[in-house]
């Protein structure tokens, strides 16, 4: 069977619109939600994050992060020089915003601080903890890989 050039242009042209069609409708179902909901009054403030991470980074130890599957809880490793720090652990899935999680965090005299936590989904979390410590502002920002 031939078809004529007419009616190869119009099959042509009808299945490019279905399939532009089609991308349309899945991207309706796409989230398109910010990852935080504060995204622009925490964009106004980051030159102030930066300075908290530029003191956070002179710091002659780093923060460490372990997670504990049993029961499911985030170890701590707060910086000897941070005696007094009192602050904020937040938890980001990139995908599921409605997993995010924060917690309240003050460093006792033991240290791992171990917080537990609701049950982590298997994957990749960012990891968000910015507390105070003897007046001044500190922030550090990491990545768990939770199995």
């Amino acid at each position: 069977m031939k078809l004529s050039w007419g009616t190869g242009i119009a099959i042509f042209y009808s299945s490019f619109v279905l399939v532009l069609l089609g991308f349309v409708f899945a991207s309706t179902k796409q989230d398109h939600s910010l990852v935080s909901d504060t995204y622009y009054q925490e964009d106004l403030h980051y030159q102030h994050k930066m300075e908290d991470i530029q003191r956070t980074s002179q710091l002659d130890h780093a923060f460490e992060l372990t997670v504990n599957q049993h029961p499911s809880a985030i170890s701590i490793n707060i910086p000897k020089e941070l005696a007094h720090f009192k602050g904020k652990m937040t938890l980001f899935h990139p995908a599921y915003a409605s997993l995010d999680q924060t917690y309240q965090i003050e460093k006792k005299t033991i240290n791992p601080l171990v917080v537990p936590v609701r049950k982590l989904i298997k994957g990749r979390w960012l990891v968000k903890i910015e507390g105070r410590n003897d007046g001044k502002q500190y922030f550090h920002e990491t990545y768990l890989m939770a199995p």
